[in-house]
């Protein structure tokens, strides 16, 4: 079973989206499996939220749908709508999911609270018709920034993309917040940065990042597909943690004692824990040696392989 995205909401239960056989809910009464016939609008799960009155909102391969207790509707309005990994709750409680390409609309985004659900575009230019959001993240002060074939930031109710003089940005794949205003980002041709107004690259960078995170202190880290595990030092340089030396991949969290958790192709479940790394794999307990998904709650990890 191919995992697309894990999320354990406020009553400890954990949702798996999988590629194609819809969601499964763990809790202490075991699994549950939900699919098109509970009333999935689509059985690809590829973004999980919960809303602020407990209701799990599910991003489909065709569309979104919401539930809870066991019971799950499609929104009709999101039908046929294919969207992608990105989920993200800002400080009002709205929910903010991304959306796939489709070959005849501008980048969208789809933002949810209460009964309300709309479809915003992030760029209106020609140039970009077709093209996808592929990530999402809320900074410390509220502001909501995507990723794209360009950066975009939230203002006064509409997004706008952020000017970067010099800088051409394409497929941005992973999102992290720094401070109020600040963020971090990964783009086709290196690592940037946003922070007063200004972009920048950073230096010394070479590598595929494919993910970035941030610890409860406010340590902000990248995980490369080489295997290495890189700091961002506060002054705009990235300073190597450690080296894993096998593959990662975008399956990573952070847990409530700052370790970082780290999903591989084929070597487990790696743990960074200030010094050292070390591993967890089939032989010492996992089910599976591919490491697609991971969370944690306070000291808890969960791994689905």
């Amino acid at each position: 079973m191919r995992i697309e995205c894990l999320y354990q909401d406020s009553n400890g239960i954990i949702w798996v989206g999988t590629h194609a056989r819809g969601v499964v809910a763990f809790s202490p009464d075991g699994f549950q499996n939900y699919t098109k016939r509970d009333g999935l609008s689509g059985n690809g799960i590829y973004g999980i939220g919960e809303a602020p009155d407990g209701s799990i909102w599910l991003a489909t391969d065709n569309g979104l749908c919401i539930g809870g207790q066991g019971q799950f509707r499609p929104i009709e309005e999101t039908l046929a709508i294919p969207f992608l990994w990105g989920a993200v709750a800002d400080l009002t409680g709205a929910l903010w999911f991304t959306l796939e390409r489709d070959p005849g609309a501008s980048p969208r985004v789809c933002r949810c609270q209460g009964d309300s659900v709309t479809i915003v575009s992030v760029n209106s230019d020609k140039e970009f018709i077709g093209h996808s959001v592929n990530c999402i993240t809320v900074d410390d002060s509220g502001v909501v920034w995507c990723g794209g074939d360009g950066i975009y930031r939230l203002i006064d109710g509409a997004f706008q993309a952020f000017p970067g003089e010099g800088v051409e940005l394409t497929d941005v794949v992973a999102l992290c917040p720094l401070t109020a205003g600040a963020v971090v980002f990964s783009s086709g041709d290196g690592i940037y940065e946003i922070r007063n107004d200004v972009i920048q690259r950073v230096p010394g960078f070479s590598g595929t990042v494919e993910s970035l995170g941030r610890t409860r202190s406010g340590e902000t880290w990248a995980a490369t597909r080489e295997g290495d595990l890189m700091e961002f030092t506060g002054d705009g340089h990235l300073r190597q943690m450690g080296s894993c030396g096998v593959p990662l991949w975008r399956a990573s969290t952070t847990d409530s004692l700052d370790r970082v958790w780290l999903g591989t192709y084929g070597f487990g479940l790696l743990c960074y824990d200030e010094s050292r790394v070390t591993s967890t794999d089939a032989a010492r307990g996992l089910p599976a040696d591919d490491v697609q998904g991971v969370t944690a709650m306070g000291d808890q990890v969960w791994a689905a392989t």
